[in-house]
């Protein structure tokens, strides 16, 4: 009775809740996640986790508006009996139902927010600290710098190990153990495909890039890449030279040689004429596709006929 009686009553910056909903972009309808949080736990977490080595190697600030705001408790409260919104009014006739729960749980209220957008997200890449940020109550905003015998070990022996520890906070986090079987994956990925030390484009350096994933009307995915490469000739359609240095360049990071491709690979690239691409004109069948594609014996660059070419030369051509 003691202890009731010396923690009640509480107050109420300590035990108001709020519902908070998080979307990725305010235009969207769905949210990406919500629930019923307390500002004055996250506030006291948030002033905790400023201090910590983590948070002011990457410059993390609190702001105190929140403090000075917020810290006003009024004597008089006003009470809302509007029960219009509610859709079932029978489950809320008990004395054991607080109407404020009931008012925050609600989905058409509560604060909504999307807090990275209009931010450009940092790639994984280049995100040394991006799983002890995202996890703080895991990491405790401390930065992990596993070695052994003073030998830095890889990625892969860190996730076994704090899988296997005693202490199982990481062991019963799931979505930290697919964040960590994930990006495993990518540096996997990553290492196969960029195992040169000059990269796929030799000592040509990727200064910028552009990409878009589309899909067809089967789904399959398909990327369109624009790269520029330092260093790399520019073509100019009036100047001869420039022509045979750009078709040197391509000689240089794209080859057709099909010596090392597997029998396999080469039959899925093998087009075979079917009812999808033949289409009778006159007596004969034609693909609609033109094929078979007779290949050239060097690279060339196609420049655009002239105009006043005759159209029996310019058949010739095509």
């Amino acid at each position: 009775m003691d202890t009731t009686v010396n923690h009640i009553p509480r107050s109420s910056n300590d035990s108001h809740m709020i519902h908070v909903k998080l979307a990725r972009r305010m235009q969207y309808v769905n949210n990406y996640m919500s629930g019923n949080v307390r500002p004055k736990l996250l506030y006291d977490a948030a002033k905790k986790f400023v201090l910590k080595p983590l948070a002011i190697e990457e410059a993390i600030e609190l702001s105190t508006n929140w403090c000075f705001n917020n810290n006003v408790e009024n004597d008089q409260y006003e009470f809302n009996n509007d029960t219009e919104f509610y859709t079932h009014n029978a489950i809320y006739e008990t004395l054991l139902t607080s109407d404020d729960i009931n008012f925050m749980g609600s989905s058409e209220n509560g604060i909504r927010f999307a807090p990275a957008e209009n931010y450009t997200p940092t790639s994984i890449l280049f995100d040394n600290n991006c799983e002890f940020l995202a996890f703080p109550k895991v990491f405790g905003g401390y930065k992990l710098n596993p070695e052994y015998n003073n030998t830095k070990i890889s990625y892969s022996d860190f996730t076994k190990s704090m899988i296997l520890r005693f202490d199982r906070r990481v062991a019963e986090r799931g979505d930290l153990l697919l964040f960590m079987a994930k990006k495993l994956e990518l540096f996997k990925a990553i290492q196969r495909t960029w195992k040169s030390p000059e990269g796929p484009f030799l000592d040509y350096k990727i200064s910028h890039h552009y990409h878009r994933i589309e899909f067809q009307q089967r789904g399959s995915p398909h990327v369109h890449i624009l790269l520029w490469l330092e260093g790399a000739p520019i073509f100019d359609i009036n100047n001869l030279n420039t022509h045979d240095e750009v078709c040197q360049f391509i000689d240089k990071i794209i080859s057709c040689s099909s010596e090392n491709i597997s029998d396999d690979f080469v039959k899925l690239q093998t087009h075979k004429h079917s009812h999808t691409c033949q289409k009778r004109i006159g007596n004969t069948d034609e693909c609609r596709f033109n094929i078979q594609y007779f290949p050239i014996r060097q690279t060339l660059i196609l420049t655009p006929l002239p105009n006043d070419i005759e159209d029996d030369i310019a058949k010739k051509y095509k």
